[in-house]
Protein backbone atom coordinates (compact mmCIF):
# COMPACT_ATOMS: atom_id res chain seq x y z
CA UNK A 1 0.00 0.00 0.00
CA UNK A 2 1.43 2.86 -0.71
CA UNK A 3 -0.27 6.58 0.72
CA UNK A 4 -1.51 9.27 -1.70
CA UNK A 5 -0.76 12.23 0.73
CA UNK A 6 1.95 12.24 3.69
CA UNK A 7 2.03 13.38 7.54
CA UNK A 8 3.06 17.39 7.79
CA UNK A 9 3.53 17.26 11.27
CA UNK A 10 1.82 15.92 14.38
CA UNK A 11 -1.36 18.02 14.32
CA UNK A 12 -2.00 18.33 10.72
CA UNK A 13 -2.58 15.19 7.95
CA UNK A 14 -4.04 15.14 4.47
CA UNK A 15 -5.71 11.95 5.07
CA UNK A 16 -3.44 9.16 5.60
CA UNK A 17 -1.42 8.49 9.05
CA UNK A 18 1.64 6.44 8.26
CA UNK A 19 1.33 5.18 11.78
CA UNK A 20 -1.61 2.74 10.79
CA UNK A 21 0.16 0.77 8.21
CA UNK A 22 4.24 1.12 7.77
CA UNK A 23 4.38 -2.02 5.00
CA UNK A 24 4.68 0.21 2.02
CA UNK A 25 8.24 1.96 3.72
CA UNK A 26 10.37 -1.26 2.62
CA UNK A 27 8.40 -1.12 -0.98
CA UNK A 28 9.09 2.88 -1.52
CA UNK A 29 12.55 2.44 -0.66
CA UNK A 30 13.18 -0.79 -2.72
CA UNK A 31 11.65 1.34 -5.34
CA UNK A 32 13.27 3.97 -5.64
CA UNK A 33 16.89 2.19 -5.35
CA UNK A 34 15.87 0.00 -8.23
CA UNK A 35 14.70 3.08 -10.14
CA UNK A 36 17.55 4.66 -9.54
CA UNK A 37 20.10 2.21 -9.90
CA UNK A 38 19.57 1.82 -13.75
CA UNK A 39 19.63 5.33 -13.75
CA UNK A 40 23.21 5.76 -12.21
CA UNK A 41 24.29 2.75 -11.43
CA UNK A 42 26.18 1.12 -8.38
CA UNK A 43 29.72 2.06 -7.23
CA UNK A 44 29.05 5.79 -7.45
CA UNK A 45 30.60 7.83 -4.98
CA UNK A 46 28.56 9.44 -1.54
CA UNK A 47 29.64 12.71 -0.82
CA UNK A 48 28.85 15.24 1.94
CA UNK A 49 25.62 17.01 1.01
CA UNK A 50 24.36 13.86 -0.97
CA UNK A 51 20.60 12.24 -0.36
CA UNK A 52 19.51 9.68 1.51
CA UNK A 53 15.70 8.46 1.75
CA UNK A 54 13.97 6.50 4.05
CA UNK A 55 12.74 6.42 7.59
CA UNK A 56 13.05 8.19 10.92
CA UNK A 57 12.16 6.31 14.19
CA UNK A 58 12.97 8.68 16.71
CA UNK A 59 9.25 10.47 16.54
CA UNK A 60 6.58 10.81 19.30
CA UNK A 61 3.56 10.24 16.81
CA UNK A 62 3.49 8.29 14.72
CA UNK A 63 6.62 6.69 16.05
CA UNK A 64 8.68 6.54 12.54
CA UNK A 65 8.01 8.68 9.63
CA UNK A 66 8.81 8.74 5.74
CA UNK A 67 11.89 10.54 5.55
CA UNK A 68 14.93 11.96 3.64
CA UNK A 69 18.00 13.96 4.52
CA UNK A 70 21.68 14.88 3.96
CA UNK A 71 24.95 13.59 4.57
CA UNK A 72 26.95 15.83 6.78
CA UNK A 73 30.19 14.78 7.68
CA UNK A 74 33.22 13.49 4.89
CA UNK A 75 36.44 13.43 4.51
CA UNK A 76 38.48 16.54 4.93
CA UNK A 77 41.53 14.82 2.88
CA UNK A 78 39.73 12.28 -0.49
CA UNK A 79 37.52 14.95 -2.56
CA UNK A 80 35.00 13.35 -4.95
CA UNK A 81 33.59 16.18 -7.17
CA UNK A 82 34.28 19.25 -5.07
CA UNK A 83 33.20 17.68 -2.05
CA UNK A 84 34.91 15.66 0.66
CA UNK A 85 34.11 11.69 0.58
CA UNK A 86 31.29 10.11 2.56
CA UNK A 87 32.83 6.64 4.67
CA UNK A 88 31.28 4.18 6.70
CA UNK A 89 30.39 6.18 10.09
CA UNK A 90 29.66 9.49 8.53
CA UNK A 91 26.80 11.68 10.08
CA UNK A 92 23.52 12.03 8.34
CA UNK A 93 20.73 13.87 9.25
CA UNK A 94 16.90 14.21 8.34
CA UNK A 95 14.83 16.69 7.47
CA UNK A 96 13.32 16.67 10.63
CA UNK A 97 16.81 17.38 12.19
CA UNK A 98 17.74 13.68 14.16
CA UNK A 99 20.73 11.89 12.78
CA UNK A 100 22.12 8.65 11.80
CA UNK A 101 25.44 7.17 10.38
CA UNK A 102 26.35 5.72 7.69
CA UNK A 103 26.65 1.69 8.04
CA UNK A 104 28.36 0.14 4.79
CA UNK A 105 30.41 0.93 2.19
CA UNK A 106 32.95 0.03 -0.36
CA UNK A 107 35.00 -3.00 0.79
CA UNK A 108 37.81 -2.10 -1.72
CA UNK A 109 38.39 1.46 -1.54
CA UNK A 110 39.02 3.12 1.43
CA UNK A 111 38.90 6.58 2.27
CA UNK A 112 41.16 7.23 5.90
CA UNK A 113 41.10 3.87 6.61
CA UNK A 114 36.97 3.22 6.10
CA UNK A 115 35.22 2.11 3.82
CA UNK A 116 33.84 4.85 1.53
CA UNK A 117 30.04 5.32 0.93
CA UNK A 118 28.22 4.31 -2.32
CA UNK A 119 24.91 5.13 -3.75
CA UNK A 120 23.00 2.27 -2.08
CA UNK A 121 25.16 2.43 1.38
CA UNK A 122 23.23 2.42 4.16
CA UNK A 123 21.69 4.48 7.00
CA UNK A 124 21.22 3.84 10.12
CA UNK A 125 20.46 5.53 13.79
CA UNK A 126 17.67 7.09 14.24
CA UNK A 127 17.73 7.84 10.33
CA UNK A 128 17.24 4.27 8.44
CA UNK A 129 17.64 4.43 4.96
CA UNK A 130 19.72 4.26 1.75
CA UNK A 131 21.65 6.57 -0.14
CA UNK A 132 20.24 7.62 -2.92
CA UNK A 133 22.79 10.31 -4.71
CA UNK A 134 26.35 10.97 -5.36
CA UNK A 135 29.00 11.72 -8.19
CA UNK A 136 28.17 9.60 -11.12
CA UNK A 137 31.78 11.01 -12.16
CA UNK A 138 33.30 8.95 -9.77
CA UNK A 139 32.63 5.36 -9.70
CA UNK A 140 34.12 3.33 -7.00
CA UNK A 141 34.32 -0.43 -7.05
Amino acid sequence: MMPDEWIVNDEQTWGYDPSDDLTWIPYITTQVIDWLSEYKGTGTAARLSDIWTGICCCHSKPTCRSMGGTIITGSANTISGSLGQANITSMTIGWCGHSGFIVTGSPNCLSNSLGKAIFGSMVAGCNQGTIITGNVSHNIN
